[in-house]
């Protein structure tokens, strides 16, 4: 994830499981929870908890098996754990724009449950365009309507690239404010419901597109002032391709 540094503009940071050195922040899923802190409690090693939800209510159901209301019951007492052990939680919002079941998602349902997992007592919330499908007039609507509720210094963007317009989100993102993304190396990852029987969808938005818009944008990242990273990225876009498109 690329995160703000004040005015200075955003700068980058890892978001990874397990141990690490400076500059990293350790994440664990809600359904690790119980071992997460075990293990935490006599190595620690993870900063933040992460929950998902969704606003979109099929999705909810066909994604966690719960509806958006059982979902965020199920995260009070994992809120309540990392509040015990000063551990920060973030909360995903999936389908922030659309889903693959109800089609598009209104702004103000995005707001509504950025506003109960704010309440709750959730430190960072992750807005999640799980799709891809975002345009950047739909994504100016639904941060706009988020940010009445979340600072945005406080407010992730998750974006995958299925029809590559996420770095034109990212530019409406960092105009309103936002200062926190998420990234994959080479594209990795993405969301099977985007895909059809004729095409796999791509996956997130790739770290070096994210990187590379932030700076045109006029902003600078950790990255980009760290001796190395420049080649070491390239390295390990290199290696992902390897792995994921074989000759």
């Amino acid at each position: 994830a690329a995160r703000g540094a004040g005015s200075r503009g955003p700068s980058s940071e890892a978001n990874v499981p397990g141990s690490g050195g400076h500059g990293q922040r350790h994440d664990a899923t809600s359904m690790n929870v119980t071992s997460a802190l075990a293990v935490n409690a006599s190595s620690p090693i993870i900063d933040k908890l992460s929950v998902f939800t969704s606003a979109s209510e099929t999705f909810a159901k066909k994604n966690t098996n719960a509806t958006i209301a059982e979902t965020l019951q199920r995260f009070e007492p994992v809120v309540a754990a990392a509040r015990d052990h000063r551990l920060l939680v973030r909360g995903y919002v999936s389908c922030a724009i659309a889903c693959p079941f109800e089609g598009p998602i209104s702004p103000a349902a995005v707001a509504d449950v950025c506003r109960r997992l704010r309440k709750m007592g959730i430190n960072e919330i992750d807005v999640a365009d799980t799709i891809g499908v975002a345009t950047t007039d739909a994504m100016h609507a639904m941060l706009s309507a988020v940010l009445t509720e979340i600072p945005p210094a406080d407010l992730t963007l998750h974006l995958h690239d299925t029809f590559g317009r996420a770095a034109d989100c990212v530019r409406v993102a960092l105009d309103l404010g936002l200062r926190s993304f998420d990234s994959a190396v080479a594209g990795l990852g993405g969301c099977p419901y985007a895909s059809t029987p004729q095409r796999r969808a791509p996956g997130n938005i790739a770290t070096e597109t994210l990187l590379a818009t932030i700076a045109a944008w006029g902003g600078h990242t950790r990255h980009h002032a760290t001796a190395g990273a420049a080649d070491a990225l390239l390295n390990a876009r290199k290696i992902a391709l390897e792995i994921t498109q074989p000759k």
